[in-house]
């Protein structure tokens, strides 16, 4: 009898060791090899996205969704790379226009990457972009100018206080892109990020489908 109840407390103590190392390798262990999520498992309303993901998702709100939509002034004037000063009307001249859009004050790596991946897309559509920037003074955006040899038709702004009148995504050290129609209605906005060329790509790749 006692040998027999020595056999059950060993076979019971087998059995909880068994089912502790059980829950450990299922519950309990860390994964080696699985793939990082982009939320962190303490997070469920998306405010630790990482990198230019979470620039973009800490944006999209306050900066992206009030300019969506709106319709620029007619009278917002613009210059071109001679210093012929153009009303921002006739640069759009009655079709759609994909504009990028960035400032003086912005990364410089930033917007030569945006730019290289613009001349890549539209190399022989160039008439479907244009390119609009604040800048110090007319030397400064002949210089710029002349530095980016850009194959897109580019212009200065003369405000460059209100800029387009896109508050409050304008002067935030953010280039972006939207659709611009013949009626001067902002759609499709975009905010590039270098980290994150291939969103880029994808967006491009969708404009260039989109505008005629």
């Amino acid at each position: 009898m006692k040998h027999q109840n020595n056999t059950l407390l060993i076979l019971s103590g087998l059995l909880i060791i068994t089912t502790c190392s059980f829950v450990y390798v299922v519950f309990a262990r860390p994964r080696t090899g699985s793939p990082k999520l982009i939320y962190d498992k303490n997070q469920s309303d998306g405010s630790s996205l990482s990198g230019a993901g979470n620039v973009f998702y800490q944006a999209y709100i306050p900066l992206l969704l009030p300019v969506d939509g709106m319709t620029l002034k007619d009278t917002v004037m613009l210059q071109d790379t001679t210093l012929k000063k153009r009303s921002l009307a006739s640069v759009v001249n009655g079709r759609s226009r994909l504009v990028f859009r960035y400032s003086s004050k912005d990364c410089s790596v930033c917007v030569d990457s945006v730019l290289k991946n613009l001349e890549k897309k539209f190399k022989s559509k160039t008439e479907k972009v244009i390119i609009i920037s604040d800048n110090f003074n007319d030397r400064d955006f002949i210089i710029k100018t002349d530095y980016e040899k850009p194959v897109f038709a580019k212009f200065d702004l003369l405000d460059d206080i209100n800029g387009l009148n896109m508050a409050p995504i304008e002067n935030k050290n953010l280039p972006f892109l939207f659709v611009l129609t013949p009626g001067l209605q902002v759609q499709k906005v975009f905010l590039p990020f270098k980290e994150d060329l291939k969103k880029l790509k994808e967006y491009l790749n969708y404009i260039d489908k989109d505008i005629h």
